[in-house]
């Protein structure tokens, strides 16, 4: 397997975040909303009432959420090791790759400190996923964009999408406004998915690409046995 594929395979799989996210959601006893419950609200190992919106957290499926959110940061970390370094933009693509790595820390420290046990490491480990990780992103599709200018857009899109849900959590905590228990998880839901879900598009484009690639070169015959021309 190639290093590209490799790094594909790991970005792809990050996928599993999405699905640990279904899962711990559909346990929920009480009713929950996306709008409003945040991701890390899946993750929390207790149940109890949040004093300042007056509503029940319980989720009976945290081990679920938590590992999703360590194995798809452990993932997003070490398909930024692993991807060829872009030759065009080699000193962009390496900041980009520290970023991820930093972004993929933080989000695995997210599932391995719970809101309701660590929240001080917990909201670190958090701003370091969405607000970094997603600059990360962006920087590494511009350093994709010189060879692969659709796939190297299609990144930095995601990531803005994502500083753009992040920048909307930001205004909603900073100013204290009452939305934030209504809207607060969407914003949430818009920097973390877009994140991971731009890996994953990049990681299938790249084992898709480095498949066929593959493919065309074993199908094209060798220059020794190719006719001669007159």
């Amino acid at each position: 397997m190639t290093r590209v594929r490799l790094a594909g395979a790991l970005w792809a799989l990050e996928i599993l975040f999405f699905v640990a996210h279904a899962i711990a959601q559909a346990a929920w006893t009480v009713p929950f909303d996306p709008m409003g419950y945040a991701i890390s609200d899946l993750g929390a190992v207790t149940c109890f009432i949040e004093p300042s919106a007056g509503r029940e957290i319980c989720s009976p499926a945290h081990v679920v959420m938590n590992v999703g959110l360590i194995v798809a940061g452990l993932l997003m970390a070490a398909g930024a090791l692993v991807f060829p370094l872009s030759a065009q933009r080699p000193r962009v693509d390496r900041l980009s790759r520290l970023l991820l790595v930093i972004g993929g820390l933080g989000c695995a420290g997210v599932g391995l400190a719970p809101e309701d046990v660590a929240l001080g490491p917990h909201t670190i480990a958090a701003i370091a996923a969405m607000v970094v990780g997603n600059i990360g992103l962006a920087l590494f599709g511009y350093a994709l964009r010189p060879s692969r200018v659709v796939l190297g857009s299609a990144a930095s899109t995601f990531a803005i999408v994502g500083l753009g849900g992040v920048t909307w959590l930001i205004v909603l905590l900073v100013t204290g406004s009452p939305m934030r228990y209504e809207v607060g998880g969407l914003a949430e839901r818009i920097a973390a998915f877009s994140l991971i879900a731009g890996q994953v598009v990049v990681g299938i484009t790249m084992i898709v690409r480095a498949t066929h690639r593959a493919g065309t070169a074993l199908d094209t015959p060798p220059a020794s046995s190719l006719p001669m021309g007159r």
